[in-house]
């Protein structure tokens, strides 16, 4: 290893000084440079990002690239891979079919618009090809614009998925949202739907799943079943699901709800009725922000988070662009484990006075934060 005594300030070598050559640098040491340096996407760095620029490198390190298996269970599709008969498309495929296939893939498709050049892409000849490796799906990472996703669901869609625990799925233009149905993944632990809607058929979804974001999507009569499994749940610019009460209320496992610009769809009380289908004795974490209607929508919120409603885990709340004027202490009982206390844009603050007044309220309250600023209770 160099040292700052052995590196000269002009860059001449000092005689005696050590010498490096890059053929003496570890393999694992100049991958890691190379992830350094091409590893950028826009989801998360790795895999074929890195694998097909160091195959353009020199031949050997072709070759290394090719005999490195982990860099194939990570596959980019780069904007050449979703032409009809790419060769970068066929290397692709049988590399992941190959040396490494056995492992468990992630795959990223981004292609956020639907052509270049005045033409349309061709999305089926990929999607058609990845029938073949659903069974070995760990993650799908998709930016797609409308032709994309219809492609995407008409080929994957109805597939077996033993693996997947990650989807990931953005509709990237403003048409209106394509159903999505991914009813055969029943170990899916983390589902984000972005301007996706969700197909009817779904409503059959296992109920392992463990964390769902739904984003633009209408549910309507949605069986309390599916959201048994749930750990992690994010509806984002989107109407909120309807669940049927059902006497007495389900219990589910749910640990994080985050609710962000949820769209009011026409049927009374849709906040009220969203949360207080089901009994969340394990939700520790609570966001909820730019609620449309934010008068009534927010009403409705501080209904249902107060007796005989109980969350007795919540150990963590946020709330952005609501209106609580009319919180009172009843709200701070069905909180006694509240210690995380973030309001953004919320205004008036009731609750502050509240807690103030009665120390007795959510007595493990620590840290309040209003627009940014670290208040004293």
């Amino acid at each position: 290893m160099l040292t700052a005594v052995d590196w000269p300030a002009s860059g001449v070598r000092r005689p005696g000084a050590a010498q490096m050559s890059i053929l003496d640098v570890p393999t694992e040491i100049l991958l890691q440079i190379f992830y350094n340096a091409v590893g950028d996407g826009p989801l998360r760095p790795g895999g074929t990002a890195v694998a097909i620029p160091i195959s353009q490198v020199s031949s050997r390190w072709r070759q290394i690239s090719l005999d490195c298996p982990s860099l194939w269970t990570d596959v980019r599709f780069p904007y050449g891979a979703y032409r009809s008969h790419s060769e970068m498309l066929d290397l692709l495929l049988d590399r992941i079919g190959g040396s490494s296939g056995t492992l468990p893939l992630t795959v990223v498709f981004n292609r956020p618009e639907p052509g270049w050049a005045g033409r349309m892409v061709d999305f089926w000849p990929l999607f058609r090809r990845m029938r073949d490796f659903c069974h070995r799906l760990e993650a799908i990472f998709a930016i797609l614009p409308t032709p994309g996703i219809y492609e995407f669901n008409r080929a994957l869609g109805q597939q077996n998925f033993p693996l997947l625990v990650h989807l990931h799925v953005v509709q990237s233009d403003n048409l209106a949202p394509v159903a999505v149905d991914f009813e055969n993944a029943h170990f899916l632990r983390s589902f984000h739907l972005e301007h996706i809607s969700y197909g009817s058929e779904s409503r059959n979804t296992s109920a392992s799943l463990r964390s769902m974001c739904f984003v633009n999507v209408r549910f309507v009569d949605l069986p309390v079943s599916v959201m048994h499994g749930l750990h992690e749940l994010t509806i984002t610019r989107s109407p909120l699901p309807f669940f049927n009460h059902a006497n007495p209320l389900p219990q589910i496992a749910l640990t994080t709800l985050i609710l962000d610009g949820i769209a009011s769809f026409g049927y009374p009380n849709e906040l009220f009725q969203f949360l207080t289908s089901f009994q969340m004795p394990h939700l520790q974490n609570l966001e909820i922000a730019h609620l449309d209607n934010r008068l009534r929508l927010s009403s409705q919120l501080v209904q249902a988070l107060q007796p005989p409603a109980l969350f007795p885990a919540l150990r963590s709340v946020k709330f952005t662009s609501l209106v609580l004027s009319s919180v009172s202490a009843a709200f701070c009982h069905a909180l006694p484990a509240l210690d995380t206390l973030i309001l953004d844009g919320v205004a008036p603050h009731p609750l502050l006075s509240i807690f103030r007044d009665d120390f007795s309220l959510c007595p493990a309250l620590t840290k309040v934060v209003v627009d940014g600023v670290p208040v004293q209770r």
